[in-house]
């Protein structure tokens, strides 16, 4: 998978989403550590549901 770098720093970097990585996303945005600060704690988020947002989030993104 190629990723591009678009914002570096010392130990990371940011880049466009990727549409392939909707499995890492599902985990990230269901674990208690991330959820909690970002206000989603409640709610489960199922890998067809996180799938589904990352393409759209993807296809945005492509666009600006």
């Amino acid at each position: 998978m190629t990723y591009f770098s678009k914002l570096s720093g010392d130990s990371i970097y940011l880049s466009p989403m990727n549409p392939n990585d909707y499995e890492l996303y599902t985990r990230w945005i269901n674990d208690l550590t991330t959820s909690i600060p970002l206000g989603n704690a409640s709610t489960n988020f199922s890998i067809l549901n996180e799938k589904e947002f990352v393409e759209g989030a993807a296809k945005f993104s492509c666009t600006k």
